[in-house]
């Protein structure tokens, strides 16, 4: 087991440190730095097991630590990013919450906990033993051996079976019969070819539409199949001036856009909680998006009767919103676009998915979405274009793996 403790305040763990030792684990697997730079660095090299951080931790050793700022760098990278080995367990520590408030808005929904450290007490020492017993119980590693049993390269989350899964189960990747995979949900395998190698793929649709469905959904698929890809597709609203109906967008950053709190005077103060594709999985997306060859293809592919698509659809890759709800209203709309003025499309599940895929242990699935254009969340919302739109989100999703697999599944 490898522990790493990032704390400008180094003399306060000896005591730990003994206990820890005590546990059997030796101490030159427990890594002791100053700053937020050291912490990068050992981050960069090595998978750690648990890791201790400081939440007002100084850039430089030197430096006094009064800021958050580069915990919360450290933090968003290890979730955002492929720069650093995210750790198994990530606990947080501070020498009084009341003084950092702000500071655990932003943190605790990347940590297993934070403690607060004590000098006259030992409490908070017996939190970090209880969870580097749970790390190295043999429960745990039970557990993480029968995950590994299921492992599969690609998982598909869509939040309809119309037109979403049933667009998926089109594709000729094999799908075997459905199977349960709690008493809600359901699953099918399948596996498809690339460069001469087999891969295989799990998809599942959400039992209803939504972010909280869709967590959960991913979250259910991640435990059971511990996927190295977790992916969505299906349709979305699209905005107005920036795409057509039946553009396929990758969805490079998502966001809560209703993510914040009601004031007493009816406003609205937001705090939206961003989180991104996985960075090689959207460098990939960006050359698919220059073969015009393959998009001319897949219009004329399109086989529906009664189809009247005109234009061949234009690959965008951007940010997606996300909330709770189906929009049909412009006014809604124009408040998002000012939220982040690049913002390309809305949608209800695409959050719960990067979420769910960025929180699960480590090893975290790569994460990333492929939505089409069905309407614009106005007045003149129908449903003519979800088919086709559920059919080139499919099929744009099968292009990207079964093109650059070898590069983006390990």
């Amino acid at each position: 087991m490898k522990i790493l403790i990032a704390d400008d305040q180094t003399q306060r763990y000896k005591s730990l440190i003994t206990k820890i030792t005590s546990k059997g684990i030796p101490r030159e697997n427990i890594n002791l730095v100053a700053s937020a730079k050291e912490a990068q660095d050992k981050l960069s090299e090595t998978n750690f097991d648990l890791f201790i951080l400081d939440i007002l931790l100084p850039l430089w050793s030197e430096d006094l630590g009064d800021s958050g700022t580069f915990s919360q760098d450290i933090l968003l990278s290890l979730y955002n990013s492929d720069e650093y080995k995210k750790p198994r367990t990530i606990i947080g520590i501070t020498g009084d919450k009341s003084t950092v408030t702000n500071e655990l808005i932003s943190f605790e929904s990347h940590l297993l906990g934070v403690v607060e450290y004590s000098p006259t007490c030992s409490e908070w020492e017996d939190r970090i033993i209880n969870a580097i017993g749970y790390i190295n119980s043999q429960e745990y590693e039970t557990s993480q051996k029968q995950k590994s049993d299921e492992i599969v390269d690609l998982a598909i989350i869509c939040a309809l079976k119309e037109p979403e899964l049933s667009e998926i189960l089109n594709l000729k990747w094999g799908w075997q019969e459905a199977k349960p995979l709690n008493d809600k949900l359901f699953y099918r395998k399948g596996s498809f070819l690339s460069n001469g190698r087999n891969y295989s793929v799990v998809v599942a649709n959400c039992e209803r539409m939504g972010m909280v469905s869709s967590t959960l959904t991913s979250s259910a698929i991640i435990n059971k199949f511990n996927p190295k890809i977790i992916a969505m597709t299906g349709i979305c609203a699209g905005i107005k001036g920036e795409v057509n109906l039946g553009d396929i967008i990758f969805a490079s950053l998502v966001w809560d856009y209703q993510n914040g709190k009601r004031l007493e005077n009816g406003e609205h103060e937001l705090d939206p909680h961003q989180v991104a594709a996985s960075p090689c999985i959207k460098a990939h997306a960006e050359l698919l998006a220059e073969d015009t060859d393959f998009f001319r293809k897949l219009t004329l592919d399109y086989k529906e009767e009664n189809a009247s698509i005109t234009n061949i659809p234009k690959f965008h890759i951007g940010p997606i919103a996300v909330g709770s709800s189906v929009l049909a209203d412009q006014g809604i709309v124009s408040e998002i676009k000012a939220q982040h003025r690049k913002v390309l499309g809305v949608e209800m599940e695409i959050y719960g998915v990067y979420y769910a895929a960025i929180n699960s242990p480590s090893p975290s699935p790569k994460v990333f979405a492929i939505k089409s254009v069905c309407d614009f969340a106005d007045g003149d919302k129908n449903d003519n274009f979800q088919k086709y739109a559920g059919y080139t989100s499919a099929n744009t999703l099968k292009a990207l793996v079964e093109k650059y697999a070898s590069n983006l599944i390990q």
